[in-house]
C-alpha cells in the first residue's frame, strides 16, 4: 500500500534502541509523503538542469566562484547535515540519522534552496545554481540510499544514465558509490545565520 522504501524509511525513523514500537497507518504515510516530496524534488530539479555540468569538481569550484549567499548556505547545509549523519551512523542511531536527512531533505533542501534556486535557474546566469544543486541532491542521494535504495537508484539512473548525461562505467549504480566525504571548508556558520535573518 505505501511502497518498500515508504515502509523501510518509517520503521527506522520511529524505531529508538530500547523502545517499544507502536505501528500504524498514519506513521506509514510519514515515509510515504517523504518518498513522494522527494521524488517531485528531484523532477523539478532534472527539468532545470544541464547535465553536462555533472563534471565539476565540487572543491575546486567553490575556491574559483564567488556563490551566491543560498549556494553558500545549502552546501553549508548539506556538510553540517553530513557531520551529525556520520556521527549517529557512528554510534548506531539509526533512527537520529533518519531523523536527520528527513529534516534536511525536506525542509531544508525541498522548502527553502529549491524556492530560492527558482528565480535563479529561469535566468541566463544560473550556471553556479545548477551546479550546487545538482551536487548537493547527488550526494544526498548517495546518504539517503541505505534507507530508501528503490527510489534514490531510480532517481540516480536519471540523473546519470540521460541522454544528456556524460557516460561512466563508474555511474551505472549508486550502490557503487562512496560515501560522501565530509568538507568543513565548506561549513560556514555565519552564512547560515545570515540567511535566516534574510
Amino acid at each position: 500500500k505505501y511502497g518498500s522504501d515508504a515502509l523501510r524509511f518509517c520503521l527506522m525513523h520511529i524505531t529508538s534502541t530500547g523502545q517499544d514500537v507502536f505501528l500504524s497507518q498514519q506513521k506509514f504515510e510519514l515515509g510515504r509523503n517523504f518518498a513522494n516530496k522527494l521524488w517531485n524534488a528531484s523532477r523539478f530539479s532534472l527539468m532545470n538542469l544541464d547535465l553536462s555540468l555533472v563534471n565539476t569538481d565540487l572543491c575546486l569550484f567553490f575556491e574559483k566562484e564567488k556563490l551566491e549567499l543560498p549556494e553558500r548556505w545549502i552546501l553549508s547545509r548539506f556538510y553540517s547535515m553530513l557531520d551529525s549523519l556520520n556521527k549517529a551512523f557512528a554510534n548506531y542511531r539509526f533512527n537520529d540519522a533518519a531523523n536527520i536527512l528527513h529534516q534536511f531533505i525536506w525542509h531544508e533542501f525541498c522548502d527553502w534552496y529549491l524556492e530560492l534556486a527558482k528565480t535563479n535557474l529561469v535566468s541566463s546566469q544560473n550556471k553556479n545554481t545548477q551546479i550546487v544543486l545538482y551536487k548537493v541532491l547527488e550526494k544526498t542521494l548517495r546518504c539517503l540510499h541505505p534507507f530508501m535504495p528503490f527510489i534514490t537508484e531510480e532517481i540516480w539512473q536519471k540523473l546519470h544514465l540521460s541522454p544528456l548525461a556524460p557516460r561512466h562505467s563508474s555511474l551505472v549504480s549508486i550502490m557503487t558509490q562512496p560515501w560522501p566525504h565530509l568538507q568543513k571548508q565548506m561549513v560556514d556558520k555565519d552564512c547560515e545565520s545570515a540567511l535566516q535573518l534574510a
